[in-house]
This record gives C-alpha cells, sequence and structure tokens, in this order.
C-alpha cells in the first residue's frame, strides 16, 4: 500500500515538473476561485435553508397563539403575508447570489485555466470562450438539417504554416410537447432520438489555404444525418465513394481538390476517427471546412464539477493537438 502511494506522489511530482509555471500558476488560481465561489453559494444555500425553517417555526408558533379578538386574528394574517414577502424576496437574493458564484467560476475557469491550457501548447494561439462559427457561415453549405446553432470557445492560430480557426458548435435545445397521453409521449421519444442524430453537435475547425477555390465542392460522410440530395460527383476512387459523397459546382475543380493521395488521407482520418466523429469537408472561398460532428464538448464545467487539474489539462491539450493533426495528415501545406 505505500509503494502504490508512493509511485502516485512520485508521477503527481513528474507532472508538475512538466507544467510550465503559467499553467501550474492557472491551476492553483482556478482551484482558489472555485473554493471561494463554492463557499459563497453554499452559504446562501444554508441561508435558504436556515430561513425557511425560521419561517416555519414563526408560523407553528402563531398557530398555537390564541387570538381573542378579530383585531389580533388580522395582526397575525397580515403579519404572515409581510413575513411571507419577505422570505420571498430573502429566496431570489439567495437565489441570485447562488446564480451569481456559479458564473463566475465558470467565466473565471475558461479565461484563466483553458486559456493557459492552450496557451501551453503553443504560446500563439488565440483564445475566446465566447465567440465561435457564425451561424450564417455554418448554414451556407447546408450539409446538416438548419437549426438555431450556438458556437464558442473559438480557437486561431497556425499551425504547420496553416493559418486556422476552431470552433465548438451546437444546434440550440429544442422544446417538446409535454403529455400524458402515452401514445403521443412514445412519438416525442422517437421524435427526442431523431433530432439529437440529426443536429451537428461537435466542432468545425477552418483552415485557409494557398489553391484557389471559384466554386463550392462538398465531401460529405455517408451518415444519414448529412447531405444526401444533388447532383453527385463520382470520382475514380471507389473506395472513397464508398465512404463519402461528393458534390461539386465546378467537376474540373473538385478533381483538381480531390488529388488521389488527399482522398486517401481523408479515408485514412475517417478509419481512425471512426466512432469518435463523422468527417465531412468543404472547399470554398480559399478555405477548407472540416466539420466534426461528434466532436467532444470540451472546457465546459461546473462550480462542484471536475476540478482545474494537470490530468484535465493533458486530457484537453490530447483532444485539441488531435483536431490540429488533420492539418498535418491532409498535408494542407502542399
Amino acid at each position: 500500500m505505500n509503494s502504490a502511494k508512493f509511485r502516485y506522489n512520485t508521477g503527481e511530482i513528474f507532472s508538475r515538473i512538466d507544467m510550465s509555471p503559467s499553467l501550474q500558476d492557472a491551476i492553483s488560481q482556478t482551484l482558489i476561485e472555485q473554493k471561494a465561489c463554492a463557499k459563497i453559494f453554499n452559504r446562501y444555500r444554508y441561508l435558504s435553508i436556515a430561513a425557511f425553517f425560521a419561517v416555519l417555526f414563526i408560523l407553528v408558533y402563531l398557530d398555537g397563539v390564541k387570538a381573542d379578538t378579530s383585531l389580533i386574528i388580522i395582526a397575525e394574517f397580515l403579519g404572515v403575508l409581510i413575513l411571507f414577502q419577505i422570505f420571498w424576496i430573502f429566496l431570489l437574493h439567495c437565489a441570485g447570489q447562488e446564480s451569481e458564484a456559479e458564473i463566475r467560476y465558470y467565466k473565471f475557469y475558461k479565461e484563466i485555466f483553458v486559456r493557459a491550457v492552450i496557451n501551453d501548447i503553443d504560446a500563439g494561439l488565440k483564445y475566446d470562450p465566447y465567440t465561435g462559427m457564425q451561424e450564417e457561415e455554418f448554414q451556407k453549405f447546408r450539409i446538416y438539417r438548419k437549426s438555431r446553432i450556438k458556437s464558442e470557445d473559438r480557437i486561431t492560430g497556425a499551425h504547420c504554416g496553416i493559418k486556422f480557426s476552431l470552433s465548438e458548435v451546437h444546434s440550440n435545445s429544442r422544446f417538446y410537447m409535454k403529455t400524458d397521453n402515452p401514445l403521443i409521449a412514445a412519438i416525442m421519444l422517437i421524435k427526442i432520438f431523431y433530432d439529437n442524430y440529426m443536429d451537428f453537435d461537435g466542432n468545425v475547425l477552418i483552415c485557409e489555404l494557398a489553391k484557389k477555390t471559384s466554386g463550392k465542392t462538398i465531401v460529405v460522410s455517408r451518415e444519414l444525418n448529412a447531405k444526401i440530395f444533388g447532383e453527385k460527383e463520382m470520382m475514380d476512387d471507389v473506395d472513397f465513394m464508398r465512404d463519402f459523397r461528393v458534390f461539386a459546382d465546378d467537376k474540373v475543380e473538385a478533381r483538381y481538390l480531390l488529388t488521389p493521395a488527399f482522398m486517401e488521407r481523408l479515408r485514412e482520418i475517417n478509419r481512425e476517427t471512426s466512432g469518435e466523429f463523422s468527417l465531412s469537408a468543404v472547399f470554398m472561398d480559399e478555405r477548407l471546412y472540416l466539420f466534426l460532428n461528434g466532436a467532444p464538448d470540451l472546457f465546459e464545467t461546473t462550480l462542484f464539477g471536475r476540478p482545474a487539474s494537470i490530468e484535465l489539462a493533458r486530457e484537453y491539450q490530447t483532444q485539441i493537438r488531435k483536431i490540429l493533426s488533420l492539418i498535418e495528415t491532409l498535408k494542407l501545406t502542399n
């Protein structure tokens, strides 16, 4: 048991040695902030509980008081009304303070910890937790079902000489009718599963290219939630066509962009990431858009969620590096 503990501590020491000072400082700051915000949250939560029992005690006490006159009865009634108003205002204040503590930690986590994690990969990378891909830009390709989206956690910079932008994109939550009818409830359940499958939920990697493009070339996975209808372009690579569907405004340009080597590399990525996310790509406006549907939602936290740590930082960095490695695999510099 002692040796196991020793090995763990040794690993922890080596992990700390591998950390950059700025990342180690960000982790320490985030842990302190989480503790402070949790303390505020718990204080107001306990005050709410204490206020509830205080009001309950007063009501029980008043119920036991014998009212001899109508004046006393009216006074008790008005007193209870005022008490409830004060109690309700106090509860709203406590709830507001609890929510404020959660939001404060959430912002600190992203602005301090997550930013330090990304800068530890490459100091030249920029991170904006509150902006992402514009909805108009996402919808113009018509690859996925049209829906309102939320995009955030944008990382910009250069990798292997290629300028890029990486954003998380999520379809907004849908609202479903509540019903006690078993048949309607079953239909709504089917619709929920259908919506979850059809709506995009993942990452979009945008790479700036040296190649000039005048049209639009779309390569989508064979998943049923990606673009199906339209005039398809048949490429010579049978294996590639088994994995993807191709749509192109300009057939000549499509063959110029989708070289045999590029198609093989795209198939390689598709094989390696099978089960993690489905891959689709668009060449347009001197850019390559890579849609990674199903990629994990990174950088999310809650006040009482998993605390910042070197292990969590490395997990985030592994996922980011895996996505950026697509630029290397596709050899976009060629």
